[in-house]
């Protein structure tokens, strides 16, 4: 295969891992919702019982001083401080099994994006090392004629051209990121990095889900 070859395969093969790139991409955007909204009520359930533990708590005081104003007769007044620490203690154990009950769909749901994220992430290295091969091997067929000539005379020709090389890759330093407006970086929405998990930890959550049915 020559070298004009290898870069018609190279353009070929970016091709297919852009294609690829989309495809994951659009896999994860149909699982990261129910991510997202998962979290999100785990979020509010925990707030609205951080809040009921305060009513109760104000609740409790308030029981406690009616009780002491009527040195433990019942009264209108206790009756309806007592209901209301009932109720919030009611309210709080409620909020306690909805957390519970959330929770138990977690793993599952947690399983899937990360899966789904951890091939939307390879698809989108490998589309960037394409893109570099394929660049790579363009600037080849361009000019590394005249590069192998010059290298077959110059002996410190290698040099000459890899210090060149360094000299304009300077104008990159600051841009870690060149093919940015061409290879669309994953957007993980609801899904920190440092929550997808690992196959190892995927197995040992399946594990766990199986050992809990």
């Amino acid at each position: 295969m020559n070298l004009q070859e290898k870069f018609e395969a190279a353009k070929k093969a970016h091709e297919m891992s852009m294609d690829t790139l989309e495809r994951a991409s659009q896999a994860y955007v149909e699982v990261e919702p129910t991510y997202a909204e998962m979290k999100r009520k785990l979020d509010e359930l925990e707030q609205s019982k951080r809040a009921q533990i305060d009513i109760m708590g104000a609740a409790k005081e308030r029981l406690a001083a009616a009780m002491l104003t009527t040195m433990g007769s019942m009264s209108d007044e206790v009756r309806e401080a007592l209901a209301a620490r009932r109720t919030a203690d009611d309210l709080v154990d409620q909020f306690d099994e909805l957390v519970a009950i959330v929770n138990k769909q977690v793993p599952g749901v947690h399983i899937e994006i990360s899966a789904a994220a951890s091939t939307y992430l390879h698809a989108y290295e490998h589309a960037v090392s394409t893109w570099a091969e394929k660049n790579a091997l363009g600037v080849l067929v361009d000019c590394g004629d005249r590069l192998a000539q010059a290298m077959s005379v110059q002996t410190n020709c290698r040099r000459v051209v890899l210090r060149e090389l360094d000299y304009l890759c300077d104008n990159y330093r600051n841009e870690l990121t060149p093919y940015k407006d061409l290879i669309p970086a994953p957007q993980l929405g609801a899904l920190p990095l440092a929550e997808i998990l690992s196959p190892a930890g995927i197995s040992r959550m399946k594990a766990e889900i199986a050992a809990a049915a």
